[in-house]
C-alpha cells in the first residue's frame, strides 16, 4: 500500500473490455468526468470514446499507453467457455502481457477489474460471513472462471515491483446496471429455478453506479493495492426468487451440478455444474471505506429489485 498517496486527477483513460456490461459503462462513467477515453475492443466502443481495435492476448498498439495513462482492464471471459485452455491462455496469459505492456510504456496506474469468485468456492451458512481482502482460499472446485481471476491477481501482484505504475486491483460483488444480460442474472429472474441450499446460499448485488464511484476513488485517492467492493449486506437465493417472482426449488449440490453438465453439453445452458455453488463469496468493503471514504448508495435487496423493475 502506498502510504504517501497523494490526489490526482485522471485525464486519460485506456479500458479494456468496453463492448461489455461494466467496461462500457465505467467509459462512458469516465467521459462524464471529462477524461479522454481509448477503448481497447475487437467490436464496438461507447460513443465518445475512441476506438482501437484489439482483442486480450494480442500487444497494444504503439501509442496507446502513456506516461499519465491509467489503465483499466475489465476485459474477461465471463461466459464459460467450452475450450478451458483457450480461456486461460486468453483470460489469464492475456491480461499478463497487456500488463507487461502498460510496465514498458510506464503507464501511471494499473486497475484489474477481478471479481468476488477470486476468493475461490463460496460458504453455505444461515447467515453471511464476510470475507476481507487477505483471506485466500485453497478451494476451487471445477470453477475456472474463480481460478483465472485468482491467477491473475497473484501474478500482477508478484510482478508489482520497483517500477512507477501504480497496480490496483478491485474485486467487486456481482454488478448490476442498466441493460445487464448475463447468464446469472437471467437465471434469478427466471419463474422456476432450481438452486442447493437457497436460504443458506448468498449473494451480493452491487449497482455499477457505486462500482464507478468507487474505482474513481481509489484511482483519484492515489492509494495502490487489493479493494473489495460491495454493499454492507447480502441476500439469499430464495430472497433472490421472491424479489424476481420466480420460485426456487431446493435440491442437492451434486444434483445440481449434474443436471447442468448435462443441460451444457446438449448446449441447452450456457455454463456448467461447475458455475452450480452456494453462492458468492461475501465480501466486506471496511477497507475501501476506511482508505477512500466511499460508501455504497444501495443494498443489495433494493439494488435487485431495482434491476428486476427495470429502474436501474
Amino acid at each position: 500500500m502506498n502510504g504517501g498517496a497523494q490526489a490526482v486527477r485522471a485525464r486519460h483513460i485506456v479500458i479494456t473490455g468496453a463492448s461489455g456490461d461494466i467496461g462500457g459503462y465505467i467509459a462512458q462513467f469516465w467521459l462524464a468526468r471529462d477524461s479522454d477515453v481509448t477503448c481497447l475492443t475487437r467490436s464496438e466502443a461507447p460513443p465518445g470514446t475512441e476506438r482501437v481495435g484489439w482483442a486480450l492476448g494480442r500487444a497494444v498498439p504503439d501509442g496507446v499507453f502513456q506516461r499519465n495513462t491509467v489503465v483499466v482492464h475489465c476485459a474477461f471471459n465471463v461466459e464459460e467457455s467450452r475450450d478451458r485452455g483457450a480461456a486461460f491462455d486468453e483470460d489469464v496469459m492475456g491480461s499478463l502481457l497487456l500488463y507487461e505492456d502498460a510496465l514498458r510504456r510506464n503507464v501511471d496506474t494499473f486497475v484489474f477489474v477481478s471479481s468476488a469468485n477470486a476468493l475461490g468456492l463460496a460458504d453455505r451458512g444461515t447467515k453471511p460471513r464476510y470475507r476481507v481482502e487477505s483471506e485466500v482460499s485453497k478451494s476451487f472446485g471445477r470453477h475456472t472462471y474463480s481460478q483465472h481471476k485468482r491467477d491473475v491477481e497473484a501474478q500482477l501482484i508478484a510482478r508489482n515491483g520497483s517500477h512507477g505504475t501504480r497496480l490496483i486491483v478491485l474485486r467487486p460483488s456481482m454488478v448490476v446496471g442498466p441493460n445487464f444480460r448475463n447468464s446469472a442474472l437471467q437465471a434469478f429472474q427466471s419463474r422456476v429455478g432450481i438452486y442447493p441450499s437457497p436460504t443458506r446460499s448468498w449473494y451480493q448485488f452491487l449497482d455499477v453506479e457505486d462500482f464507478a464511484h468507487a474505482m474513481v476513488s481509489v484511482v483519484e485517492s492515489g492509494v495502490d493495492g487489493v479493494f473489495q467492493v460491495a454493499p454492507d449486506d447480502a441476500i439469499n437465493v430464495r430472497q433472490i426468487y421472491d424479489i424476481s417472482g420466480g420460485t426456487v426449488l431446493d435440491v442437492p449440490l451434486r444434483c445440481a451440478s449434474f443436471a447442468a453438465d448435462v443441460a451444457f453439453r446438449l448446449r441447452a445452458s450456457p455454463f456448467s455444474g461447475h458455475w452450480v455453488s452456494y453462492g458468492d463469496p461475501i465480501l466486506s468493503s471496511a477497507k475501501l471505506q476506511e482508505t477512500t471514504g466511499w460508501r455504497p448508495h444501495r443494498g443489495s435487496a433494493e439494488v435487485w429489485r431495482k434491476f428486476c423493475t427495470g429502474i436501474i
